[in-house]
């Protein structure tokens, strides 16, 4: 039964695990790590292991073979080149510097890139070229219903709402920056007059931290 890759649908999870799940089935990521978790116990999923990946894949009607004829420890670019005949339309799911990668023909597609790109594109930082440690080829054996779609909860929706509220009011505003991996980083700003306001230009990493900091300021304020 033919499978075809699909871009990633991210929703509240960002890592690569779920990211791989949801490229080989079409699921999101939010509901690819609920189904890593009822499977690894883990609280919230970060990183992934194989076997949980495999299992869920299982679960859903795939058959996960692990493959070594064309796997010699190197690193990505070389498998990738090693195998360019012989790959065809499969579909592969490799580990390589703890990151899943999901490759079918000259098609790639992991957590970093989120759409499918030719294989040619694929990063090549030293992580996600580091040595090739699992390669598996995934075929699927019988059509499987997707699970019922996790439902993600807002859980900053109350800290923006007030965070936005106070920088309305004071004429500020936030900026968002990648950090280039699956993570971004807010910085508050002065509309008006940025220099007077530096005590705001310190990285957040969520809403928790954005208010945490506003409200500092105003009781500065009022003191």
């Amino acid at each position: 039964m033919q499978t075809q890759i699909n871009p990633v649908h991210y929703t509240s999870n960002k890592f690569c695990g779920p990211a791989a799940l949801s490229a080989i089935t079409g699921m999101d990521t939010a509901t690819a790590a609920r189904e890593i978790r009822s499977r690894s116990g883990q609280g919230i999923v970060k990183g992934s292991a194989p076997r949980h990946v495999l299992a869920v894949l299982a679960s859903l009607g795939y058959h996960s073979k692990e493959v070594f004829h064309c796997y010699h420890g190197g690193d990505f670019r070389e498998w990738a080149a090693e195998t360019a005949e012989e790959r065809g339309d499969q579909v592969y799911l490799l580990v390589a510097g703890n990151h899943f990668r999901v490759v079918q023909g000259d098609k790639y597609v992991c957590g970093l890139t989120r759409a499918i790109v030719d294989i040619k594109d694929a990063p090549v930082s030293a992580r996600c070229n580091a040595k090739t440690t699992e390669i598996y080829r995934i075929t699927k054996r019988e059509e499987v219903a997707l699970p019922t779609p996790y439902k993600v909860v807002d859980e900053q929706a109350k800290a923006r709402r007030d965070a936005k509220k106070i920088m309305e009011k004071y004429g500020l505003e936030v900026e968002r920056e990648s950090t280039g991996g699956h993570q971004w980083i807010y910085y508050i700003w002065n509309k008006e007059n940025t220099n007077s306001l530096h005590l705001y230009q310190t990285a957040h990493y969520d809403w928790y931290e954005i208010l945490a900091t506003l409200e500092e300021a105003i009781r500065e304020l009022n003191n």
